[in-house]
């Protein structure tokens, strides 16, 4: 139910005993705009950005400008890691492993001293 914005400021001002003026010429917001428009616009009036990295400095004077990044692991990215490195590691596990074992039997073979009698 949507009520008249005078009459909702009259009621409000009866109930609280506070006398409020609404001046349309102090906001850009119009007399019937809904709440739901005044939250979109999270209720500012104006926003002014004037970032200056030149005027902090020259007010801060810092001695030095460091830049730090810590970065630690945590159990859920290790297991995550592991998971998705598993089943590469495993495939390649199973190529190499055979052809490691053929090898080290040829050299073990080939070193072997047959006894002469």
């Amino acid at each position: 139910m949507y009520l008249n914005a005078e009459i909702t400021l009259e009621v409000s001002a009866a109930l609280f005993g506070i006398p409020i003026r609404f001046d349309p010429a102090l906001t850009r917001f119009a007399v019937d705009d809904t709440i739901e428009t005044l939250a979109y616009n999270m209720f500012i009036e104006t926003w002014i950005n004037d970032t200056s990295y030149e005027r902090y400095f020259d007010a801060c004077v810092p001695k030095e400008c460091i830049y730090a990044y810590h970065y630690q692991f945590d159990a859920l990215e290790i297991l995550t890691t592991f998971l998705s490195i598993f089943p590469a590691l495993s495939g390649g596990l199973r190529f190499f492993i055979p052809h490691l074992i053929s090898i080290i039997a040829k050299i073990k073979n080939r070193l072997r001293i047959i006894p002469v009698e």
